[in-house]
């Protein structure tokens, strides 16, 4: 499996309108962070818990910025807001 290459962080700026904190759809006790672009996509998620830590904080506002600089460049496939 190759690196993951990431979306420049203006990029996303543009593409991502939302992410939600919602719970996951297979595992009760868990929430994940879903990405949503301008229509309604999901692009991509991400583990709530995971991003946190990662992030160093511990609410989803103050992670906004981190998982703008996280989405994967898979994500921006097909998006028409080139």
């Amino acid at each position: 499996m190759g690196k993951i290459q990431f979306i420049p962080y203006e990029r996303a700026k543009k593409i991502v309108t939302g992410i939600v904190d919602e719970e996951h759809l297979t595992d009760s006790n868990r929430r994940i962070f879903n990405v949503y672009d301008r229509n309604g996509k999901s692009l991509c998620w991400f583990d709530a818990e995971d991003i946190l830590k990662e992030a160093g904080v511990k609410r989803l506002d103050d992670a906004y910025d981190f998982i703008l600089h996280s989405i994967p460049e898979w994500a921006d496939q097909g998006n028409s807001e080139k």
